[in-house]
């Protein structure tokens, strides 16, 4: 019935009338359109359900709609419906989905290697299976999410190596890569020797 410009330029038309929304959805969403139409007469509003829809000019756009029905005597008329165009946004999941996909494959398919990471207060953050096998079997110690790393190491390391480790760590965090050797005791003190390199993480 209506639509104002910014309607206009989503759906890429020139003008608001002979249009049928349901003929811009993409096929694979016209059932979620068709439920959330009974869920609307029903209920009379739904709200931030995602569709992808194909424009008059053929772009695919993914797309966010809220929606309020409107009656006439008791009797549903139609809609008046909020749509914000999350194109980018669902661009930026899926880039951020592949992208943990990678770093996880990464971090699994490293044979004997160990690749973990510490927030600012030196608590564990993350870990690939390698380093909790160490813990594990050479070590003896179970580790949890949040642990600080150096507590969890301090019956098995010498305690002036704990202070020359820290100072490492703390340089890593101001973003100085690191590169040193280090020994650790593991089960029955058997010495276990490390070469251990640190990169900062840097989140803008």
């Amino acid at each position: 019935i209506d639509i104002n410009e910014a309607g206009k330029t989503l759906f890429e038309v020139e003008d608001n009338v002979a249009y049928n929304f349901y003929s811009f959805v993409s096929d694979k969403d016209k059932s979620i359109v068709a439920e959330k139409a009974k869920e609307l007469r029903k209920e009379g509003t739904v709200k931030n359900f995602e569709i992808e829809i194909i424009t008059e000019k053929g772009t695919k756009k993914d797309i966010e709609i809220s929606s309020s029905a409107f009656y006439e005597n008791g009797i549903f008329k139609g809609s008046r419906d909020i749509i914000r165009d999350i194109s980018e946004k669902k661009k930026r999941e899926t880039l951020l989905i592949q992208q943990s996909s990678t770093i996880k494959s990464i971090f699994e398919n490293t044979s004997n290697v160990l690749i973990w990471t510490l927030d600012t207060n030196f608590n564990l953050s993350s870990w690939n299976s390698e380093f909790i096998r160490m813990f594990d079997d050479r070590i003896g110690e179970s580790i949890q999410i949040g642990d600080n790393f150096f507590n969890k190491l301090a019956n098995n390391l010498k305690p002036h190596l704990i202070d020359i480790m820290k100072s490492s760590y703390s340089k890593a965090q101001d973003g100085i890569f690191q590169n040193f050797e280090s020994v650790v005791y593991g089960l029955n003190g058997k010495k276990i020797i490390f070469e251990t390199f640190l990169s900062p993480i840097k989140i803008k």
